[in-house]
């Protein structure tokens, strides 16, 4: 797993990076605080005097951490002279020429990294401002401080005390993204596609026959939704998407449909249970046919009940003078006017860059906890992503903020 997802069980390695002398009381406040709170840290104070720790060090400590935090002031830091014995550096980082401060902010690119800058209107010591001890009158500072504000969304100090309260924030928020991933919004989800008969797609159903419905119905095992392609409005009929609905409502645990089109982009869901009312309520062959299964008993065993309705089914249908004077073609328009408010039209965002960035990830939890449904569908690069039990995200982070209420507590 890529370690920018912070795969954390109770605590984290967290390297903190600044200059030295100009924050010393700075760096004690934060790294007393990160202990506090269960991290382990990872600073120069391990290592010897600021002019001697060692480049190599710095940056494979801060490469192999879980998360970076780095805080800058008006210094740019000791440049280390370029020594023949570096060689396993990154390649943006380059001895003689850039400082340890700045190679260990580029070492940990591939971990979570929290930046925090002293504002400009904190008055400061000249002694400790490059812009007045430096021979480049702080150029490299200013131009590094400005390359860090582009980059990221960073938290301006004033004050110690600001600085350990903000840094204990932004942790705070990055356990709680990092636990949420482990379950809720994994990536890997359990789900079926139900496609066209040419579809390359390794698993689900491959076609809209009764025999291929109700295998798949025999073969759900843990799924809590299913996609249905409806590809360009000729994948589907109307009375096989009311026949699927109705076995899923009477025979298993899927009660939640997802409707993509041919490019797999999301354009609404609904409640099984509405589409097999709304579409049984059309169609006179259909009343019929429930009226028929309703006057025998439903079979114990799944196979024989799945047999039982298909052959009932068949039946009704030949007696209609066959299923294709019956159907109409489902297409996207008609599947919206058919289902009116019942087909939610409206997903969650979740932009490919928030997997690395704990605040946009906890936006995509607060619109996910305040929606109105159960069923929570997510799309990604405008296409359908997979769907999110509202309920169970709920219970998660209810158990996490206890969890790290308790730690906090003690």
């Amino acid at each position: 797993m890529d370690k920018g997802l912070l795969h954390r069980s109770d605590n984290m390695n967290v390297y903190i990076s600044s200059t030295y002398k100009d924050l010393i009381v700075y760096r004690e406040g934060v790294a007393t605080a990160l202990r506090q709170i269960g991290h382990k840290v990872i600073h120069m104070e391990g290592y010897t005097a600021e002019e001697s720790r060692p480049l190599d060090k710095c940056v494979k400590d801060a490469a192999s951490a879980d998360l970076y935090i780095g805080i800058f002031a008006w210094r740019y830091g000791y440049i280390p002279e370029a020594n023949p014995s570096y060689t396993d550096l990154p390649p943006e980082v380059i001895p003689g020429i850039m400082s340890i401060t700045e190679a260990e902010y580029h070492a940990a690119e591939n971990i979570p990294r929290l930046i925090f800058i002293l504002a400009d209107s904190v008055k400061w010591l000249p002694a400790l401002m490059d812009a007045h001890t430096e021979y480049d009158h702080g150029e490299k500072i200013r131009d590094l401080r400005k390359r860090l504000g582009e980059a990221h969304t960073v938290s301006f100090f004033t004050s110690p005390d600001q600085l350990v309260s903000q840094v204990i924030a932004a942790v705070r928020r990055q356990e709680l993204s990092a636990q949420l991933e482990l379950k809720s919004l994994q990536e890997v989800d359990a789900h079926s596609w139900m496609m066209n008969p040419e579809s390359q797609t390794p698993h689900g159903l491959y076609d809209t026959t009764m025999m291929a419905i109700t295998d798949h119905i025999r073969a759900l095992d843990e799924e809590t939704y299913m996609i249905i392609d409806i590809g360009n409005g000729r994948n589907w009929w109307s009375t096989r998407l009311y026949f699927l609905a109705s076995l899923l409502v009477d025979l298993s645990d899927v009660h939640f449909l997802v409707f993509v089109d041919m490019e797999k982009r999301f354009f609404g869901a609904s409640n099984a249970l509405a589409v097999r009312d709304i579409i049984g309520r059309r169609i006179g062959a259909i009343r019929l046919y429930e009226e028929a299964l309703a006057a025998v008993n439903p079979l114990p065993d799944l196979t024989n009940e799945l047999n039982r309705r298909g052959n009932e089914w068949e039946t009704e249908m030949r007696r209609q003078g066959g299923e294709e004077s019956v159907k109409t073609w489902v297409r996207k328009q008609e599947l919206k006017r058919f289902l009116g408010a019942s087909l939610i039209q409206r997903a969650v965002n979740w932009s490919p860059d928030e997997k690395s960035n704990a605040s946009g990830i906890l936006e995509v939890v607060d619109q996910i906890l305040k929606w109105p449904h159960d069923m929570v569908p997510l799309v990604k690069d405008q296409k359908f992503y997979k769907v999110v039990e509202r309920i169970a995200l709920t219970e998660e982070v209810a158990k996490i903020y206890v969890s790290e209420r308790l730690k906090t507590s003690v």
